[in-house]
């Protein structure tokens, strides 16, 4: 019966096609050739003409569904209810069959493939499947599916694993703004070159982010040391977003410093969308190069004008204390301390007090500064940078023993904090700190952090490890401020020496 209903149902989508298009074609020839469907040795006449189309047929019934012409006689048997002059095709019925098997076949694979993308894991929504311009989708809910991965392999610290599932996602989704972010944060410890590309992308793509996008990029250039890219990208971003322009007129300065390139210098007095304080402050830059370090600072240390702005005053004193001029720098920070943030004339204060030596005064400062209960990490952090900077083993235990004592930072700040005070204790060559900081480190993540050997070997031989780019690559959240405080370290360590 089965094998009967087969060969039926395959007859019946052959005729649908087969004996319709014979009989378009019969009716195209104006009826004037034999007519396909009906038996040639029987007369042509209505109810007195066999069927031959449905000779092989296991069920005449069947048939009817092709065509309702085959009727059934008084007498019983199957013949055709026309003439042969009024045989006809039904495209109505074979385009009605074919179109609803056609939806029929694609509803099972759309429940088949959405119950395949389900299984898999994929968070695909059902209208996504079936709704072909809703397909993108699908490659987007591959994309989330892969960062998901991404996520716990992470947490699990299968690097790995996690910037191969990344990888994927984004490939996926390179629309996705976060996945393309954390893979270029992790590829620039390994891929430079790609992680440069997609921070171009993401630049260009999504210019609503543009700012963070850039400030990301900027730390990943610094962490390896590319402070050429460093120069170029904050050249460009004070060119592009005005209320940005301090901040990264900062970061020029110090890449430029870097790499003793004056190119951006000499184009700023004709770069139109600069303001007048930037022009003035590469103009300043080029005289510290070229002119001796006694007139600089005459330069520099000149009656300030009224409204000048407060980086302006930020270069003076900075370029002061760096050339070992402090009592200058201690000066204008007394007499225009409220031009700058509270943070900045800190940092200069005990910048100042170390290269005059000061040390009692020093220490007084800084136990004021951390017997104040609120302080917390930021005030930690910019202490233990100035430490790096100016190595103090004194200072370092005594800033140590009072963080210690104090109350407990937020947990969202610990690792920075810690990741500070080792860097400091390394700097003063504490060994015991250093040790404890790493532990502290270790119980704030949950796990080793990877690098921390590699960078006390650093402190340990400095100058006959290689340079600190090396390390800072792979070590998790370090404080911009430390970054910086530990090039200036190297720089009094060069390798070789």
């Amino acid at each position: 019966m089965a094998a009967r209903w087969l060969g039926d149902w395959g007859r019946f989508w052959w005729a649908l096609a087969a004996l319709n298009l014979s009989k378009t074609l019969y009716v195209a020839r104006r009826r004037r050739s034999r007519c396909p469907c009906q038996c040639p040795s029987d007369s042509g006449l209505a109810w007195k003409t066999g069927c031959e189309a449905m000779a092989l047929w296991n069920s005449p019934a069947r048939f009817r569904r092709v065509c309702p012409l085959l009727k059934k006689a008084p007498g019983g048997s199957w013949v055709c209810s026309v003439n042969a002059a009024e045989v006809r095709p039904f495209w109505g019925r074979a385009a009605a069959w074919f179109g609803g098997a056609v939806v029929a076949l694609c509803f099972v694979c759309v429940v088949l493939s959405f119950g395949f993308l389900r299984t898999v894991g994929y968070p695909v929504r059902f209208a996504s499947v079936a709704w072909p311009p809703a397909w993108h989708e699908i490659r987007e809910a591959r994309g989330r599916y892969f960062f998901q991965k991404a996520e716990v392999a992470l947490r699990a610290n299968r690097m790995g694993e996690a910037l191969l599932s990344l990888e994927q996602s984004y490939q996926l989704d390179p629309r996705a703004y976060l996945t393309g972010r954390i893979l270029a944060q992790l590829w620039q410890m390994s891929e430079s070159d790609q992680s440069n590309q997609i921070y171009r992308k993401l630049m260009t793509e999504h210019p609503e982010q543009r700012t963070q996008t850039a400030m990301a990029w900027h730390l990943g250039l610094l962490s390896r040391g590319d402070f050429k890219s460093v120069e170029g990208l904050a050249w460009e971003r004070m060119n592009a977003d005005p209320t940005q322009t301090s901040a990264w007129l900062n970061a020029f300065m110090i890449a430029s410093r870097r790499t003793r390139d004056d190119t951006f210098l000499k184009k700023a007095p004709t770069a139109a969308t600069l303001p007048d304080f930037v022009k003035q402050a590469c103009a300043w830059e080029l005289e510290t190069r070229r002119d001796p370090p006694e007139q600089v600072r005459r330069l520099l240390t000149a009656p300030i004008p009224a409204g000048e702005d407060p980086y302006l005053l930020y270069y003076r004193i900075e370029w002061l204390i760096g050339a070992g001029y402090g009592g200058d720098a201690l000066f204008q920070i007394d007499h225009e301390q409220d031009r700058l943030p509270a943070s900045d004339c800190l940092r200069f204060s005990l910048d100042a007090y170390s290269v005059l030596g000061w040390q009692s005064i020093l220490q007084h400062q800084v136990g004021q500064l951390l017997s104040a209960r609120s302080s917390g990490a930021p005030l930690f952090e910019l202490i233990c940078a100035h430490l790096i900077r100016y190595p103090n083993a004194a200072l370092l235990a005594q800033t140590a023993d009072t963080f210690e004592r104090g109350p407990p930072i937020p947990e969202d700040q610990r690792l920075g904090a810690y990741m500070s005070l080792f860097c400091a204790a390394g700097a003063a060559g504490d060994w015991k700190r250093l040790q404890a900081a790493e532990t502290a480190l270790k119980g704030t993540s949950g796990r080793g952090i990877a690098g921390l050997d590699t960078l006390e070997r650093y402190f340990r031989a400095p100058g006959r490890n290689g340079p600190i780019e090396r390390f800072l690559r792979i070590l998790p959240s370090l404080p911009i401020d430390v970054t910086y405080a530990l090039y200036a370290y190297s720089d009094s360590h060069p390798p070789g020496k």
